[in-house]
Parts: structure tokens; C-alpha cells; sequence
């Protein structure tokens, strides 16, 4: 798959779904993050990821932790267009955990 870091943040994006993994599987998979981690560009996020997998837009973040950035597992946030966001993030996370 072809990833790509956007550098600005997405408009008309919305949560489409959740993964549950960590930090760390997150920036194996698609580098460090966007914003973050423990920083707070919209408010309501400290760390996020703007990307588009293939075309498709998508975002990873935190939602509403106030406070210092998960570093554990976690149900992370996945916004994009449609549907396609999540499954496009579910398929290279489990490349990289089954490596």
C-alpha cells in the first residue's frame, strides 16, 4: 500500500471506526504522528495522524483525552471519508503486528 503524510488537516472527515492497539504499533505502521504526541492543534485531540492510504483520506487521533497522549492499548479513532479508512488502517496494522 502506498502511504502518504499529509501536512495539513483534512476537512470533511468523520470517525468511521476504531482500532484497538498501541503507540508504538501505530508509529511502526505509519511513523510518528502528525500532531503529537501531547500536543492539542483542534482541542479535542494530543496526537493525530493526517494520511491517505492509496487514495484514500485518513486520520488516526486520540478523542478527548485530556491530559498526556495513550501510549498503551487504546481504541484509537479512525476518520476518513468512508469506511475504506478503517479497513486500509485494520490491513496494515495487521501486517505490521504479524511481522
Amino acid at each position: 500500500m502506498r502511504i502518504e503524510r499529509l501536512s495539513r488537516i483534512i476537512g470533511g472527515t468523520s470517525s468511521q471506526g476504531e482500532i484497538y492497539t498501541d503507540y508504538d504499533t501505530l508509529v511502526a505502521a505509519f511513523g510518528e504522528p502528525s500532531y503529537g504526541p501531547d500536543e492539542d492543534p483542534s482541542d479535542k485531540v494530543t496526537c493525530e495522524w493526517l494520511l491517505e492510504i492509496d487514495g484514500t483520506v485518513v486520520t488516526i487521533y486520540d478523542w478527548k483525552e485530556y491530559g498526556d497522549t495513550p501510549r498503551h492499548y487504546y481504541d484509537w479513532h479512525i476518520g476518513g471519508h468512508d469506511r475504506r479508512a478503517v479497513d486500509k488502517v485494520e490491513s496494515i496494522i495487521r501486517e505490521v503486528e504479524n511481522a
